[in-house]
Parts: C-alpha cells; sequence; structure tokens
C-alpha cells in the first residue's frame, strides 16, 4: 500500500508521468493485500473452530493437574539453598 501512496503523489505533487507499469503495479499491490487479508482471516476463523477455549485458556482438568503437580514439587529456595515440603 506504501507504494501505491508513493506512486500517486509523486503523479499529484511531481507531475510524474502515470504509466501502465505504475498502474498495473498499483493494481496488483492491492489485489496481493485484498487476497492476503482474506487468507489471513480464513485461518484465524479455522484456528477458532478448532481451538473452542482458544489459545490461552485452560479446562477445568488441566487446571487441577497443573495445581496437583505444583502441590507435590518439593521446592528449593535459591537464596537460602533450603528446600521446602
Amino acid at each position: 500500500m506504501k507504494t501505491v501512496c508513493v506512486l500517486t503523489l509523486g503523479w499529484l505533487l511531481f507531475d510524474s508521468e502515470m504509466t501502465f507499469k505504475n498502474i498495473a503495479g498499483m493494481a496488483i499491490a492491492i489485489v496481493g493485500m485484498v487476497i492476503y487479508s482474506w487468507a489471513v482471516d480464513i485461518e484465524k476463523q479455522r484456528n477458532a473452530k478448532s481451538t473452542p477455549h482458544g489459545k490461552h485458556s485452560m479446562t477445568e482438568d488441566e487446571i487441577k493437574l497443573l495445581k496437583e503437580g505444583v502441590e507435590h514439587i518439593d521446592l528449593k529456595d535459591v537464596e537460602l539453598g533450603d528446600t521446602k515440603p
């Protein structure tokens, strides 16, 4: 999109020649941008359907397992070198 703006402003402000090549380049850039946005949108929709809880959420069972695992780990105090049960 930046290229399209630069070419258009150059044509308007500096009276540059607007050739078929410039116009075709701007059209290709816009079409590419639209296709890319469309593809990203489709990918987001697919990911939303495949992960019902979202990327960063956990189920209740996963949270329970995590809590149980942390409760049974012996933690070591780095500063004092003590082990806490």
